[in-house]
This record gives structure tokens, C-alpha cells and sequence, in this order.
């Protein structure tokens, strides 16, 4: 695997130890992430999610019982 499909597969953030604490997203089990309007790097809101599955999957996926 070259480094360009291995960093397709991750995700990352960058988060001071403070800012961690100060959210307590560790105690919480939370990930906070900033509104769109508060991003400096316009490419940050973009999404590109493919979902690919076959008919039972996507009924699965929206199934809320």
C-alpha cells in the first residue's frame, strides 16, 4: 500500500491537549468539531463519501429499530 492509499483510509485532527481537556471529549467520549463558519481552509467543509452497498444494505442503513 503506497502512501497515497494509506492516507485516504485516515482520518486525522489536530487538537491542543487544552482545547482536549477544556471539552472533555475524552471523559465524554465526544469528538468536537468547529461549525463550518469557523474553518479557516474552505476545502474543510468538502465531502466526498461514496456509500456502496447493495439494496439490504442501504435498507440497514437507514433502519431505526
Amino acid at each position: 500500500m503506497n502512501n497515497r492509499e494509506n492516507s485516504e483510509k485516515m482520518f486525522y485532527r489536530l487538537r491542543s491537549l487544552k482545547s482536549i481537556f477544556e471539552y472533555k471529549e475524552l471523559e465524554n467520549q465526544e469528538i468536537y468539531f468547529a461549525p463550518l463558519d469557523e474553518l479557516s481552509d474552505p476545502m474543510e467543509g468538502f465531502r466526498n463519501l461514496v456509500f456502496k452497498g447493495d439494496k439490504i444494505v442501504w435498507k440497514n442503513l437507514f433502519d431505526i429499530t
